[in-house]
């Protein structure tokens, strides 16, 4: 027998070994899931936030990249074509810094998606805080081309590092699952972030979007019933640009790299499309027809509208082509939004921008230049003299009938346009501001002034019938020198709807990446890539069978679920949970090792597998021998 302080020091003991096999199961549960893991579907999100140009440097002070010199705040559209030989180039979209210009998706939910997009991901994860990516794995991103950013998978390989912090993780033992924060250290492939302490941090206070620490990253393990066989992981992070991810920055990498250049952001998102559809010209035209009195809308072969947002079962597409139409209001004028209630700038051509349009608002700004830099003039009457000359002489319309309507033109012209004036000027404007101000959307009120002249001016305001051919142009006398020569014009007397091509658009950006990820353990988890498209659930058998000492269970699912794999014995006592995680839609081969769920062999026998999707299970038997 033992005495009482022996029996103590025995407890004691015993107490201290249980302690530290408790706690060496908690290392465990954190540390344990090295192994071989291949990517089951991933989600990449890109969030695209104009920034800008100018940076400051270690001292404060005002800094510009010469690449970003280059970079813009406007799409453009070129007529009859983008780019270096276009004739006119219009200012289609504007953003100033904070805008958001993209927010590009790249969701492969299924091994079927990520085979049929290249992309393939193997990675082996070590406790020790290295990784391994493998060849030949392949890592979706983007690419920039000719100022257009496109997809791209490119493949990748390269040893890195990773942290948890030091911190604790979490225990979810409904799951079998273990969440730590994870962090990139070094990688030439991924984004670095930090890992959070989980337990004791508050996401929106201490890290993520607005805090100190905007990219981490996390990472669930999760293990079957003995919490020693990882069968895959989840992987989450957000990245943002910066020095701190190794994103968007100038490097040594760069072809314009300097000392004093790197750390500076200069990342672009590249436009060469804007989204529209080829449906709302259509639809506008029916509606336009069932009014009283009804609205004649020339619909043209490509009826492709840029900023269409689709309707009738359709959505918007990317448009390279497209016309300028308006039926709202909302580009031109200023309209309240319903269509064709009189306020929309483009109703005197059709509601397109077209020649006549835009022929009469270049004169409209000519005018102002030359009438406030040329002629010194201030009030609004003098400088709307100047301009309607400008116009008159842009249409050609012969001297002798400018003098005769001149000043007509000019007092309707002004009345329309002082309340405008007024208004700005109410607002603190000075006057001369104010005025051009108002010039600077005076086309409109112009249109519609030609429009009850036309008869008087020999001229048709409307050229929304057809579209403007460059055959169409001449030369004329503008200046009114006798001749024609350099400083003369080009004009249409046709005109028609302009067809544009959207120019390829630099515009400089921060990027937000955000992934989630699910991995398995190809130990214990594969994917079959030769197994034709899953359609259903169903159970494919196990093999080998019998089999000594682990088999493979064939299963599929048509659809991304909550998937389990129980082993269970004859008379129905649970001996294994195999998985038990998320998985995309596939066909797949889970192997049991013939172990129970404290590890230990497993005896001979009949055995059953439950493979369960959701609220979905399927029943399978075989047979273990020894």
């Amino acid at each position: 027998m033992l005495k009482n302080d022996q029996k103590e020091k025995r407890m004691n003991s015993i107490k201290i070994n249980l302690v530290a096999v408790l706690i060496l199961c908690g290392l465990i549960h954190a540390q344990d899931f090295t192994g071989n893991y291949q990517v089951n579907y991933i989600d990449v999100n890109y969030i695209v936030v104009l920034r800008d140009t100018v940076q400051q440097d270690a001292n404060g002070d005002d800094f510009t990249l010469e690449t970003d010199g280059q970079a813009l705040y406007d799409i453009y559209a070129g007529w009859p074509m983008a780019g270096e030989d276009s004739w006119v180039d219009f200012a289609l979209k504007s953003f100033e810094p904070g805008d958001t210009v993209g927010a590009l998706a790249n969701y492969f939910p299924t091994p079927e998606w990520l085979a049929a997009a290249g992309i393939a991901l193997n990675v082996d994860l070590n406790t020790d805080g290295n990784f391994t990516i493998n060849e030949p794995s392949t890592y979706p991103t983007t690419t920039l081309v000719n100022c257009v950013t496109i997809p791209s998978i490119p493949g990748v390989s390269e040893n890195g590092t990773w942290t948890d912090g030091n911190f604790d993780g979490i225990t979810n033992d409904t799951d079998h699952s273990y969440t730590i924060g994870w962090g990139i250290v070094e990688s030439g492939v991924f984004a670095h972030f930090i890992a959070p302490d989980l337990v004791n941090w508050t996401y929106g206070t201490d890290y993520g979007f607005g805090t100190d620490n905007e990219s981490w990253g996390r990472l669930i393990s999760y293990y079957d019933d003995t919490w020693t066989n990882p069968l895959g992981v989840d992987i989450y992070w957000q990245a943002i640009d910066g020095p701190e991810s190794g994103l968007g920055v100038v490097d040594p990498t760069d072809t314009l790299y300097t000392e004093e250049t790197e750390g500076y952001l200069n990342n672009i998102y590249g436009i060469g499309t804007v989204p529209g559809d080829s449906i709302t010209i259509l639809l506008m035209a029916a509606y336009g027809a069932g009014l009283d009195p009804p609205v004649a809308i020339n619909i043209p072969d490509n009826p492709y509208m840029f900023g269409g947002p689709g309707g009738a079962g359709t959505g918007t597409t990317d448009l390279r082509w497209g016309y300028v139409f308006d039926p709202t209001g909302d580009l031109l004028g200023g309209g309240d939004g319903v269509p064709f209630s009189g306020d929309e700038g483009l109703q005197f051509t059709g509601y397109y921008l077209t020649y006549n349009f835009l022929n009469t608002a270049y004169a409209i700004a000519d005018g102002v230049e030359d009438a406030i830099y040329y002629y010194e003039l201030t009030t609004l009457a003098e400088i709307v003299e100047v301009c309607a000359t400008y116009v008159f002489t842009a249409w050609n319309i012969p001297e002798a009938i400018q003098n005769a309507v001149l000043a007509t033109a000019v007092a309707g012209i002004v009345a329309e346009l002082q309340p405008y004036v007024d208004a700005y000027m109410a607002a603190g404007m000075s006057e001369l501001d104010a005025i051009l101000a108002t010039l600077a959307i005076a086309a409109p009120v112009v249109m519609g002034a030609l429009t009850q002249a036309e008869l008087t001016l020999g001229i048709t305001v409307d050229d929304s019938g057809h579209d403007l051919d460059v055959a169409t142009f001449y030369e004329f006398d503008c200046d009114g020198d006798g001749d024609i020569d350099e400083d003369d014009c080009m004009t249409s007397d046709t005109g028609g709807r302009m067809y544009f091509e959207i120019n390829n658009t630099c515009l400089p950006t921060k990027w937000t990446q955000i992934i989630d990820s699910h991995w398995n353990n190809t130990e214990f988890t594969s994917v079959d890539h030769d197994a034709p498209i899953a359609e259903s659930f169903e159970l494919l058998g196990n093999y080998p069978n019998p089999f000594n000492p682990s088999t493979k269970i064939r299963f599929a699912t048509e659809k991304h679920s909550n998937v389990k794999v129980n082993i269970y014995s004859v008379i129905g006592k649970k001996v294994s949970t195999v998985v038990s995680s998320e998985l995309a839609a596939g066909t797949y081969n889970v192997t049991w090792n013939g172990t129970d769920r404290s590890g230990a062999r497993a005896p001979s026998g009949m055995y059953f597998y439950e493979v369960s999707s959701d609220n979905r299970t399927l029943v399978g038997k075989m047979l273990l021998l020894k």
